[in-house]
């Protein structure tokens, strides 16, 4: 009982950890929102900020 019990403590630790991760990405002023749409194909793209445009492409997000 007590191992499952420290399994299941061990995995909300986990859980939470890679919310508040998620939510700290790096976002700043010159960062765009975008709205969810769906594309021609029927794929649904969620709501999401991405980096400016400014023609430089060492200071993105992927990089």
């Amino acid at each position: 009982m007590n191992k499952i019990f420290v399994f299941l403590l061990a995995l909300v630790g986990l859980c939470a950890a890679g919310s508040v991760e998620a939510s700290s990405y790096r976002r700043s002023s010159d960062d765009v929102y975008v709205n969810g749409y769906s594309r021609q194909d029927g794929t649904y793209v969620q709501p999401h900020y991405r980096s400016a445009p400014d023609g430089d492409s060492s200071n993105n997000y992927g990089r």
